[in-house]
Order: C-alpha cells, then structure tokens, then sequence
C-alpha cells in the first residue's frame, strides 16, 4: 500500500549512482602512495582496484586528481586509504627469538631503556615484550618505556585498547591469558599494569624525527621493509639510525632486507648495532 513512499527514493540512488563515474587509471593513484609510503606493490594486488574504488564511490570521487586530493586534504578518507593498503597481520610472540635476545639485552642493562615498534601494528609485539619482561622479572617493567608507531590509525586504536581475538593469542597458553589479560565479551583485554608504559601513536616512518620522539635505545622495525624499493628502503634505514641512541640496537624481521649503512654493525641475523661516537642526527 505505502509502495509509492519509497519508489522516488530508489531510484534517486540508483540515479545518482550513475553520476559517480569508476575510476578507470589507478596509476597515479598509486604512484602518489608510493611516493607517501614506499609502498612499490600496490599495483600488483588486484584486491586494491575494488577496495579503492569502493571508497572513492563512497565519497563520490571521480578522478583519480580528485582522489589525490581526498587523500591530501581529509583526513577521514586518508584513514580508509591507509586502512586498505597496509597489512596489519600479526599475533603475540611472533619471531620469538629476537624477542628472547632483547629481553635478555634488557634484564643486562642498569638504567632506563625506550624501546620503539614501528610498524607498530596492533601492539602484539610491544605487549609480547613487557610480557616477557615480567616473566623474567617483574621489576623489569619500571626500567621500559615503549612506543608504537604506525601509519594506520584503526591499528593504533587497537593497540591502546589492548583487545585481542582468540586466534591473536594463539600462541598463549591458558596460564599466560589468565595472568595477563581480563576475558571480556568480544575477546581478551590486555590488563592495565601492561598497558601503563606504553605509547601509540599514528604516523608514517617518512615523518619521523628524533625531535619529536626523542631517541631509542631499541628500535623494533620487522616486516616492513619487504614493501620498499631500494629508494624507499635507503630512506627508512637513514631515519631508523637517526631514531637510535648510539650504541642502540636495530632489531628486523627474518624477512626484511636492510639497506646497507656503514654506521650499522651487523651483530647476529638480524640485528644490527649503530656504532659508538656517530651522532644520531648525521650519516
């Protein structure tokens, strides 16, 4: 009977879905990414042509010069283009042996010790860490300040809710969840004495500084320079050693290829020491 109230609704969408055009040259699109993040893939994931042409139907973006725009200038949209590109797989304990060696560095060490995570991701691993710490000694939490820093703002919220799946935790035991996370509806939360020396905070490795963050005596960067080129990859080697202490350690993943940087010793597989008397601002 009542039909007729929603006929001229529908077919205003479906008319003004028409008006909204498909982006058809995805390349300079990608190119501006790859300029903003390093990322050299992107074009190669044929899963990326519909979720970024879902997002620009979305917001009515037509071009891909609009798009570029969108991107540049909201910050909303910037957020959803992130969120679509970057991968943010991990879990708890992951490539354990080079945590095992930092947590072992740290319990060696008589002073404070900052310690950065980039990309950061969910916070799985600066969570394994002080994890690990209280195993060893619980004493050993008061001498850590961790930070997180990813590019992706939905995974840096994540982190400071420090809630987790069961399959995010699958490397747990019944024991460890019991001592270090509260069961709550939707999964584990990461209790608060954890979370109460860390730091999340959404940014891109292109835009670091020392100035802003101050420098670390740890830097934790894996899995993420499997997405640079060459170019890319030499410029996040710069800024990760400007990010360090002298004398601090570069920790990558067991898949990464660093770029090669005299003032970096490699110490075992895959990690690296910045050498003594080199100021942390120069190369």
């Amino acid at each position: 009977m009542f039909d007729f109230l929603f006929t001229k609704k529908s077919n205003d969408v479906i008319e003004e879905k028409r008006k909204i055009k498909d982006i058809n040259d995805f390349t300079p699109i990608f190119n501006h990414l790859y300029t903003e993040l390093g990322i050299n893939d992107l074009y190669k994931r044929p899963i990326l042509y519909e979720r970024l042409g879902s997002i620009a139907r979305r917001y009515e973006v037509e071009s891909a010069e609009e798009f570029i725009e969108m991107f540049k200038n909201s910050y909303s949209f910037y957020e959803e283009v992130i969120d679509a590109v970057t991968v943010n797989e991990t879990y708890f304990f992951r490539e354990i042996d080079s945590l095992e060696w930092l947590v072992e560095w740290i319990s060696n060490e008589n002073r404070d010790v900052k310690i950065l995570s980039i990309p950061s991701s969910n916070g799985a691993e600066i969570y394994s860490i002080l994890i690990m710490l209280d195993i060893l000694n619980s004493q050993l939490l008061h001498k850590v300040k961790c930070v997180g820093i990813d590019v992706n703002n939905e995974s840096i919220k994540k982190a400071k809710k420090g809630i987790y799946s069961e399959r995010e935790l699958h490397k747990l035991d019944e024991r460890l969840k019991e001592k270090y996370f509260e069961k709550i509806e939707n999964g584990y939360e990461i209790k608060s004495f954890l979370r109460s020396n860390t730091e999340f905070i959404d940014d891109n490795i292109f835009a670091l500084s020392s100035d802003k963050y101050g420098s670390f005596d740890i830097v934790l960067s894996r899995n993420l320079f499997i997405y640079f080129d060459d170019l890319h990859r030499k410029k996040a080697t710069e800024t990760l050693l400007k990010m360090l202490k002298p004398g601090g350690y570069l920790v990558m993943g067991v898949t990464d290829r660093l770029y090669e940087i005299s003032n970096l010793k490699k110490v075992s597989s895959f990690i690296y020491q910045k050498q003594k008397g080199v100021d942390s601002g120069k190369l």
